[in-house]
């Protein structure tokens, strides 16, 4: 056992993926008790609001959040290699501006169609669309900060300025739906969340590199290595996120769409498990060209921590679904039917994990092979659901197929480039 734990942790990636799993786990904890609290406080048509909103607004948000990030990680990396560390702030002021002069417009477009918004997820009021567009151009700063911090595997930063936002939303979110139990409030308490977490990224980097002397040497042009992971993280976003969104829309009635709601919920806690894992693996095994030794075994190691880990608590859940649905729900003594649906979103989201996991170690790579993939399993799995749905279940069904499909592929894709007998020795 000691023998097999040392060499999961050469090069520190079992200790730092405890560490970043320890850290962003309190906002994955904070995260779920927001939901529980949400759920029980709102109303069921008000949680489901809530839900789809959120829903929607991570299509875009994560995509947007891991593309940002990785590039800073990935650059920053690379500065630190070439001894130019105070080059990283300035990397990290030029992104603040580009984001800036692109999410603010983006922001006064999409408020001019919030009317037609509030139609397609059959809202009475647009409000809660103005607030989640708001959150979305404010929160693309946070991924800056926390790219920069990766790249310095400085992970204790890297996971506050990222996910602390998760914590203040909920010690906010509770007195206030508690008074005022609407969807508006819940996502008030969010975007405050988002702007303290800026202000902290912000302070941390400055007192991290607290004398800046830039180098004068050019910055790396980086954009084609931006919209390359945008394009990867875009696609995997559609196959985190839009089951809940299209069974919003196909299936309005709030009883159908609570109880995928819940399941949906619970599936996407199990995936988050591996993300601090993904993180610790990235900055260990970033590089621009071959494929080295070292960072197969390095992902090989990663691959192995996250079966392990999501594994066993998905073994755990299908089981005994009543755990989390009571848990986060009040759910103790669920239906067949829910604890059908529970089962099979738990099943179709479990591979999500695998994928997050090897699309980031070939964005760490400089790859992007894995677009393709990624791009026709998420158009399956968007227009399968939208032809044939005969129950909310059905987007787990066709989750599961694309989830598969896109693990397989980018299997073979690494072993491809690894050496098929260069990986069973490493192994």
């Amino acid at each position: 056992m000691n023998t097999f734990l040392e060499k999961l942790n050469h090069d520190g990636l079992l200790l730092h993926s405890l560490l970043v799993m320890g850290l962003l786990h309190i906002g994955s904890a904070a995260n779920l008790v927001f939901h529980m609290a949400m759920g029980r406080m709102l109303s069921p048509s008000e949680y489901g609001v809530l839900a789809a909103l959120l829903g929607a607004f991570f299509i875009f948000y994560t995509p947007l959040f891991f593309s940002i990030q990785n590039t800073m990680a990935h650059f920053s990396r690379h500065l630190l290699e070439e001894e130019r560390i105070n080059d990283i702030r300035l990397l990290a002021w030029q992104w603040v501006k580009k984001c800036a002069s692109v999410g603010f417009p983006v922001l006064l477009l999409v408020l001019l169609c919030t009317k037609p918004l509030a139609q397609i997820f059959h809202l009475d009021s647009f409000l809660p669309v103005v607030f989640i567009s708001i959150i979305l151009s404010v929160s693309i700063f946070m991924p800056i900060f926390a790219g920069a911090f990766q790249g310095m595997q400085r992970f204790g930063w890297m996971a506050v300025s990222s996910n602390g936002w998760t914590l203040i939303r909920l010690i906010v979110a509770i007195p206030l739906v508690w008074k005022i139990a609407c969807t508006e409030v819940a996502l008030a308490a969010h975007l405050f969340g988002v702007l303290i977490c800026i202000w902290v990224g912000i302070r941390a980097l400055c007192r991290t590199l607290p004398n800046p002397e830039p180098t004068g040497q050019p910055l790396d042009r980086i954009g084609g290595y931006f919209f390359g992971s945008l394009s990867a993280l875009f696609f995997y976003s559609i196959l985190m996120n839009a089951d809940i969104v299209m069974v919003k829309i196909f299936f309005p009635d709030e009883v159908a769409y609570g109880s995928y709601a819940q399941a949906s919920v619970i599936g996407r806690t199990i995936v988050f498990l591996s993300q601090p894992i993904a993180g610790a693996l990235f900055p260990k095994v970033v590089a621009r060209e071959g494929l080295s030794k070292e960072s197969l075994s390095a992902l090989l190691r990663a691959l192995a921590l996250s079966i392990l880990l999501v594994g066993g608590i998905a073994g755990i859940f299908s089981l005994f679904p009543q755990l989390p649905l009571g848990i986060l729900f009040g759910e103790f003594q669920p239906s067949e039917e829910l604890t059908h649906t529970v089962r099979w979103v738990i099943w179709a989201m479990t591979p999500l994990s695998l994928v997050f996991l090897t699309m980031n170690f070939e964005l760490a790579q400089n790859r992007f092979a894995s677009l393709v993939p990624l791009g026709i399993f998420a158009t399956i799995f968007v227009a399968g659901f939208s032809v044939y749905h005969p129950t909310p279940v059905w987007a787990a069904f066709w989750l599961l197929f694309a989830a598969l499909g896109t693990l397989l592929t980018l299997v073979i894709l690494i072993a491809k480039k690894g050496n098929f007998s260069t990986i069973s020795k490493i192994a």
